[in-house]
C-alpha cells in the first residue's frame, strides 16, 4: 500500500520533470503547482482506512489523490 502511494507520486514527478521541466529538476514550488494538476487515482480489491487516509493527508497538500474500491463479482 505505502509503496502504491509513492509509485504513483514518482511516476507523477517523472511526467512533470520531463514535460513540464525538460529534464531540470523542479523547484518544490514549481512541483507543488504542477501536480494540483493531476488527478492521482489508486484502486484496489478492498478499502484499507491506512490508504485512504493518505489520500486524504495528500489531498490538504493539494494533490488531487483518490482510493477506490472495486470488489469481483462473482460469476
Amino acid at each position: 500500500m505505502d509503496k502504491s502511494i509513492g509509485q504513483v507520486l514518482r511516476y507523477a514527478y517523472a511526467y512533470i520533470e520531463e514535460l513540464i521541466c525538460q529534464g531540470r529538476k523542479p523547484s518544490d514550488e514549481t512541483l507543488k503547482e504542477e501536480l494540483k494538476k493531476f488527478r492521482l487515482f489508486i484502486v484496489g480489491r478492498e478499502h484499507l482506512q491506512r490508504l485512504e487516509d493518505i489520500c486524504q493527508l495528500l489531498q490538504t497538500h493539494g494533490i488531487n489523490t483518490y482510493h477506490l474500491s472495486v470488489k469481483p463479482t462473482s460469476k
